[in-house]
């Protein structure tokens, strides 16, 4: 919301007060009006309170390239427009939790499938916007190819690294079997070493990407007006368990072979 055209708007969680409008700042151009001027709304005069900057849920249909007037509900009956046969929409915006949503969501498609109500239907991102639904399936697509060939990538190297330790470990192995180890001890020793390794490799990744995200936050603050959510515990504890899958799955065969090392192998 502004009070001045040109003015930076702020967020608000206010409405209009009883005797109020706020509009559009292309229609104080269109109307010849200013900031405290009285708009006459069907039979109503309305102060022009405030400006509306951007409103975050209006939708991109024809009809929402029109100036847009907020006013109080209690001003409605004053300007005599909503009539028998009128055209008119009510619509409630649900924020909250996104388990108590999708309860809310669950219990009213329930309500409308009932056929007890006539007129109502249930918007969501997915039915009310679908080109913003097909834009974020689309996204989710790429990110999973892209979050896919890295997982693929990851395992080669693993792999690799893997490999070339077992081979500079070859001499170690034989070592230990002459002094009397057994492969069962040469084993544990190798998967705990790999697991600590592993586990602080992982969460070393997990932290880089908690420092990307609030860095991408950073530089995303002038584009998105909205608040972020926080990240949640869950993306931490996937990625944990994809580094150590592919740790154990690539990297801990090759190196296991080691326990099966004999005391006297041919000189390399």
């Amino acid at each position: 919301m502004g009070q001045q055209p040109g003015e930076a708007g702020r967020t608000t969680r206010e409405i209009p007060a009883p005797g109020e409008a706020w509009i559009d700042a292309p229609l104080l151009d269109a109307l010849n009006l200013k900031m405290g001027d009285a708009l006459l709304l069907g039979d109503a005069s309305l102060r022009i309170a405030r400006l509306i900057v951007n409103e975050p849920d209006r939708g991109a249909g024809f009809m929402n390239f029109a100036p847009r007037v907020m006013i109080n509900a209690r001003d409605v009956a004053a300007t005599g427009l909503v009539q028998p046969a009128s055209r008119v929409t009510y619509r409630v915006a649900v924020a909250g939790d996104d388990r108590r949503v999708r309860e809310f969501v669950t219990w009213a498609t329930e309500q409308v499938k009932r056929g007890e109500v006539r007129g109502v239907r249930v918007e969501s991102l997915e039915s009310g916007r679908p080109e913003m639904r097909q834009t974020l399936d689309r996204a989710e697509k790429f990110l999973n190819l892209v979050a896919l060939l890295a997982a693929m990538l990851s395992a080669v190297a693993v792999a690799l690294a893997a490999r070339g330790f077992a081979a500079n470990h070859l001499d170690d192995c034989a070592m230990l079997r002459v002094l009397g180890q057994s492969q069962r001890t040469i084993a544990l020793s190798y998967t705990l070493e790999f697991a600590l390794v592993g586990l602080a490799a992982s969460l070393l990744g997990v932290a880089i990407g908690f420092g990307v995200h609030h860095v991408f936050v950073v530089l995303l603050a002038g584009l998105v007006d909205s608040a972020l959510p926080a990240p949640s515990l869950w993306p931490a504890a996937f990625g944990l368990g994809i580094g150590l899958t592919l740790l154990v799955a690539f990297g801990l065969p090759p190196v296991l072979q080691l326990a099966r090392c004999r005391p006297a192998r041919d000189p390399a």
